[in-house]
């Protein structure tokens, strides 16, 4: 692998964590998988390799799916919503990069949650509003602040809102790897094929596992 396909798979998992979020802002509910996923993504602290975040590199796959289509739409009317938090979470991996008493007690904060891994669906909810909380009292306030679009009345729900600020953590933390592997802002102009390119052939790698 080169370094785009490790920059690639970075920002397919920011790309995958935000992904449920127009669906939850609008309707709810979203897909369990993928957002269960997104929470074990924050658990994984100290990786060996870029895909060891996100356990196998097929699990990936709608993140890569949903890169190579914004790379290729440059933002299109049905991607605004998903390019905007993508951006988003990718904008407050910079700010919290800066600022190490931050990451600390991230760290800190996550190792003591640990324990709600061992029987996801018992404690989900639980543990989305212990994650949205490191969120809103950790991230936030370093900001700019994330508007999600959606229905009020869904919005208002107190878990629909922990769960969206989850999914958004999780972006953030693939964002962070995504700038220790060489991502940059700048590569979506100069380098918009070069990310195609690597994440068409990832994409090609899972086809033919």
């Amino acid at each position: 692998m080169n370094k785009y396909h490790h920059i690639a798979m970075a920002l397919a998992g920011a790309c995958q964590a935000c992904l449920p979020i127009p669906q939850l802002a609008e309707q709810g509910t979203c897909d369990a998988e993928l957002y269960q996923h997104a929470i074990e993504t924050l658990f994984v602290t100290h990786p060996d390799t870029t895909q060891a975040v996100f356990g196998q590199l097929t699990t990936l796959q709608p993140g890569l799916v949903k890169l190579r289509e914004i790379l290729v739409s440059g933002g299109a009317k049905h991607e605004i919503e998903l390019t905007k938090y993508l951006f988003g979470v990718l904008i407050l991996a910079g700010k919290i990069n800066q600022h190490d008493s931050a990451l600390q007690e991230i760290s800190q904060r996550l190792s003591r949650l640990t324990h709600y891994l061992s029987d996801f669906n018992q404690y989900e909810q639980q543990l989305s509003h212990s994650l949205a909380g490191i969120y809103s009292t950790v991230i936030s306030p370093l900001g700019p602040r994330i508007r999600v679009t959606g229905r009020m009345e869904i919005l208002q729900n107190p878990y629909i809102q922990a769960k969206i600020r989850t999914l958004l953590l999780a972006g953030i933390r693939a964002g962070i790897l995504w700038q220790q592997v060489g991502g940059s802002r700048w590569q979506f102009m100069l380098a918009r094929k070069k990310l195609y390119q690597a994440s068409s052939e990832l994409l090609t790698h899972i086809a033919n596992y």
